[in-house]
């Protein structure tokens, strides 16, 4: 893992968030041992007002890590407002009432964050656009994207420009695999060698 700083590692545990169940799409948090395809440098893992955009099922298991690991505040905001509220009632009532609150102003929560994370499908092939307003970043604060095509987004590159620690969504995808691959053979997954094939794979 390059530069594994307290910062990248927890944005790398938080943003391997996914492996399905069943046939019900439903998203369950899955702890990355260790990993990530990062430019973030060093900072504390208590991450203070993090915006999460996105409150699906990956938003949702985001959600957890990230609280699970340490960020003192958790800023929600989804299209679907009622999603949103239902997922920070959720996140209250495991973490405690002051861990999440759901948020509508987008560059009022950027301005009190110390980093970002993208769980929406904005971004992604088909969804163009950033999901939220990348004028309001801050080269100080860390952006963090589970969206993996392209692995470059709009929104990750905007953040880079600006001087923002990034992390793509290489990581989420390959701790996905992963966790579902044990869970299906029995047998231990090789992160590295899949993370180092994965990056190869979308560098060329």
């Amino acid at each position: 893992m390059r530069n594994a700083s307290a910062l990248s590692r927890f944005v790398a545990m938080m943003i391997a968030t996914g492996v399905v169940l069943g046939g019900c799409g439903q998203t369950s948090y899955s702890p990355a041992p260790d990993a990530g395809s990062s430019d973030a440098g060093s900072s504390e893992a208590g991450a203070v007002g993090t915006p999460l955009t996105g409150a699906g099922g990956a938003g949702a298991a985001t959600a957890h890590a990230l609280l699970e690991h340490g960020a003192e505040l958790l800023q929600v905001r989804d299209v679907d407002q009622e999603r949103a509220e239902a997922l920070v009632a959720n996140l209250c009532s495991i973490f405690g009432s002051r861990r999440a609150r759901v948020v509508t102003d987008s560059e009022l929560a950027l301005s009190e964050a110390d980093g970002v994370v993208n769980a929406s499908p904005v971004g992604m092939v088909g969804h163009p656009g950033t999901p939220l307003p990348s004028q309001g970043l801050r080269a100080s604060q860390w952006v963090a994207d589970i969206v993996y095509f392209p692995l470059e987004t709009e929104f990750l590159a905007k953040a880079r420009e600006l001087g923002c620690r990034t992390l793509d969504g290489v990581t989420m995808v390959v701790f996905q695999a992963a966790a579902a691959f044990e869970i299906f053979t029995g047998l231990i997954a090789d992160r590295e060698r899949m993370l180092a094939d994965a990056t190869k794979h979308w560098n060329t």
